[in-house]
């Protein structure tokens, strides 16, 4: 049954870092402005759970809940949320949105020196994690109790039901398995190395024509049609631990039935008869127009592996062949959702088809 949604406001944010936390709850709190419960939905993977553990620790929720309610199990593994967890959500009244406006304006300060700070830092030693966005997530009405109070209870820390009739409440849903995912297919092992673990630094590759991009043996890209210079730059979003092959398209075959499984390709790993379980990559044929070598002109998604952003001359017809499991995920995104990121590449590294990494952010 199709369901019929208007979206409201989207937001930027990472439950992770805490960047654009707050602004999330300002949005629920002028738009939504708790008219009713509400649900976290989504795939599997995507922060969920995450995000409910922010918000737990935040003005959404009602002060006295915050140290009572369980929080969300986090993890690779998709399907951790079995349950419907709930926190009851706080409906603020005037004089509390004043102070909560009060703490907001106290805190972008210290948060303006703090990414100043990092800005520094990270010009200084080019540590990725310095051009991390972040965030503070606050609790206006929290106070601190003093340690004289910090004694044992008679009586265990328990919500009151009956204050909680008339409560809106927010929920942590279950995940869905999407049909263009491919994190159902793989093994704990597996996922805990395709997952980035922090930020993504864009890798840039040279790809000539009759080529083929290999990254881990889940993902595949050959250029099948280019007219001069007959080569195109291909920006990797991925996670850096996974590895890149470049060899000419009438080898991959070969190469794959070689070291699929080995550390080579990273993932898929196993015995052979875990290689069995997978299926096979499909390919799907795509056909773009460059936007010119300073942008790239769109993004192939390639299921849960990541996305490759390709660049190449003004007005000029390229065709390529994405792959992936039972070619699960693959999409052509127009425009690309980073094209400058290929100017962060550095000078080709000698000998191979690989740029060093310049810089991963505009921060630098």
């Amino acid at each position: 049954l199709a369901l019929a949604i208007t979206c409201g406001v989207v937001c930027l944010i990472s439950a992770k870092t805490g960047y654009g936390i707050e602004d999330l709850i300002t949005s629920l709190h002028d738009t939504w402005r708790m008219k009713g419960d509400i649900y976290l939905v989504g795939c599997t993977n995507v922060g969920k759970s995450t995000l409910f553990n922010a918000l737990l620790q935040s003005d959404l929720c009602q002060e006295q809940a915050t140290d009572l309610v369980h929080r969300a199990t986090t993890s690779v593994w998709p399907g951790t949320t079995l349950n419907l967890l709930k926190f009851p959500v706080l409906r603020p009244r005037g004089w509390e949105l004043h102070l909560r406006s009060r703490r907001l304006a106290r805190d972008s300060w210290a948060l303006k020196e703090e990414v100043l700070r990092r800005k520094q830092l990270y010009r200084s030693t080019l540590r990725p994690e310095y051009a991390t966005l972040i965030g503070h997530i606050g609790m206006t009405l929290k106070k601190e109790r003093p340690e004289s109070d910090l004694r044992i209870r008679d009586s265990p820390f328990t919500l009151d039901e009956s204050k909680l009739k008339q409560t809106h409440f927010c929920y942590d849903t279950p995940g869905a398995v999407y049909k263009d995912q491919i994190l159902d297919l793989l093994t704990l092992e597996e996922l805990l190395r395709l997952l980035p673990r922090g930020m993504i630094t864009p890798r840039t590759i040279l790809l000539r024509c009759n080529q083929s991009l290999l990254l881990t043996g889940l993902a595949r890209l050959d250029l099948l049609d280019v007219p001069r210079p007959q080569f195109v730059h291909v920006t990797v979003f991925a996670s850096e631990r996974l590895p890149i092959h470049v060899l000419d398209t009438c080898d991959v075959n070969r190469f794959l039935a070689a070291h699929l499984g080995s550390e080579m390709l990273g993932v898929p790993c196993g015995t052979a008869e875990r290689l069995a379980q997978l299926p096979p990559l499909e390919g799907r044929d795509f056909t773009l127009e460059g936007q010119g070598w300073e942008q790239s002109c769109a993004d192939l998604v390639l299921s849960s592996v990541g996305w490759l952003s390709l660049t190449f001359g003004l007005g000029e017809q390229v065709s390529v062949r994405a792959w992936s499991p039972s070619g699960r995920g693959l999409h052509c995104r127009m425009p690309a959702l980073l094209p400058a990121a290929v100017q962060l590449r550095g000078p080709r590294i000698r000998g191979t088809p690989a740029y060093a990494n310049r810089r991963c952010s505009a921060l630098a």
